[in-house]
């Protein structure tokens, strides 16, 4: 290659470069023109808010939102406002109409009462007021107050400038997802609170009064969780009122729930009623507002009402092998290529009818009493369950009887139950 070729070919790179940069260059400025807010969102200091009744004002903490109107020092919830952030980015005019008068504004419903946005970056604060809808173009007029601009925007973006400072709050009582918990403590003012535990994949409740402690069923509990991070702050505190402790009734809360993920822990106190159907919350301490006194029935269930009631809590069609031991003879069943086998001193083709009603009486075994000393007795049958993955679904040991119920308690988990009728009986028909 010739000198000459090379200097060429170098001056055609220097220009592709120098292309490719100024390209890049109006690129950027085009979306800036493009947008209606002056600067990226994550420059963003503060920003308020005016929606035609009622004002907000939120700042940037360093890794947080806080309030600094109307809930003053109460952290916002950052989903929310990067979310809304977002959107403002997004944010572009449908047409631009130029600069308008002062003595133009009624034409395009600019008024004092018209919702109002103002944010601030650095020294910089861009200012927008929202007008009238424009029927014809189905937008909304948007009046830039530091540039004089009107412009027209999409109707769904007027939504924009009508939030509310609520829409802004932690709504949530438990930051928690509903699997990540490990236990929840209630006490209850004037009585014996309760305590539910999650230990070895079982969960347990226990009566502060007695100390009594149930297997519960986990359906109830599940449910249980479910309503109680579904309980929201609906009616939110403010600066114009007294939502003091004291006030709110929280010095000396009426029922606290102690919900903890085993690395965290939150505690929600409800205090006074008022509204007839409302109760003020705190939250780890700071009130935060109302919720609905129907939480208060969810917390009030008796520890009871969540004991187990089927004594085999999964589907007997996973059984693919189970023991029977009686005295010192063990029987191993067997299914293999969709029949049972039996082996005992030998393997026999097992009789189906008998393994099936087997297990069908074991499916609608119920547990009609609870013992709370434990297991007693000597052990008069056990009875093993596997599955595909020769994992224990259930172990059972069979007890004595007494006032008509047989004794029973499980190989893994906690306390003793009474079955109603001869076990022994119901088992070997």
């Amino acid at each position: 290659m010739t000198g000459k070729n090379v200097v060429l070919l170098s001056l055609l790179s220097i220009l592709i470069a120098a292309y490719l940069f100024s390209g890049a260059i109006m690129t950027a400025r085009r979306k800036k023109d493009a947008a209606v807010l002056p600067f990226a969102s994550e420059k963003i200091q503060s920003f308020s808010l005016y929606n035609g009744e009622k004002h907000l004002a939120i700042r940037r903490d360093p890794d947080s939102f806080v309030f600094a109107r109307p809930f003053s020092g109460i952290a916002a919830k950052k989903e929310a406002v990067e979310t809304y952030f977002k959107l403002l980015d997004k944010l572009s005019p449908v047409r631009r109409l130029g600069a308008i008068k002062e003595t133009e504004f009624e034409d395009f419903g600019i008024s004092p009462k018209a919702p109002v946005l103002a944010v601030t970056a650095g020294d910089k604060t861009a200012g927008f007021a929202l007008g009238m809808r424009n029927p014809v173009a189905q937008g909304y007029y948007l009046y830039g107050k530091d540039t004089g601009e009107l412009v027209l925007i999409p109707e769904a973006a007027a939504g924009l400038f009508r939030l509310r400072p609520e829409d802004f709050r932690e709504k949530k009582l438990f930051p928690f997802d509903g699997k990540d918990i490990k236990s929840i403590e209630i006490d209850v003012k004037g009585n014996p609170g309760s305590t539910f535990e999650l230990a070895q994949d079982e969960w347990y409740a226990t009566e502060a009064r007695g100390g009594r402690r149930y297997l519960c069923e986990k359906a109830k509990v599940a449910q249980f969780i479910e309503m109680l991070l579904a309980s929201e702050i609906t009616d939110f505190t403010a600066d114009d009122g007294d939502y003091s402790a004291a006030a709110t009734g929280l010095v000396s809360p009426r029922f606290a729930l102690r919900v903890s993920t085993g690395a965290a822990v939150t505690t929600v106190t409800l205090g006074s009623r008022y509204n007839g159907n409302m109760a003020y919350a705190a939250v780890d301490g700071t009130v935060k507002g109302g919720v609905s006194a129907l939480i208060e029935q969810v917390v009030s269930a008796p520890v009871s009402s969540f004991a187990r009631e089927q004594l085999l809590d999964f589907n007997l069609s996973s059984i693919v092998l189970f023991t029977v031991k009686e005295g010192e003879m063990v029987y191993e069943y067997r299914k293999k290529r969709g029949r049972w086998y039996r082996t005992g001193k030998k393997t026999r083709e097992a009789d189906e009818d008998a393994v099936k009603k087997l297990l069908q009486t074991l499916a609608g075994l119920k547990i009609e009493k609870y013992y709370f000393d434990g297991p007693s007795g000597e052990v008069a049958g056990e009875y093993m369950f596997y599955n595909r993955k020769n994992e224990l679904l259930a172990g059972i040991f069979v007890g004595g009887m007494s006032d008509g119920f047989t004794r029973v308690w499980f190989k893994d988990k906690e306390g003793a139950f009474g079955i109603p009728g001869n076990l022994h009986e119901l088992l070997e028909k």
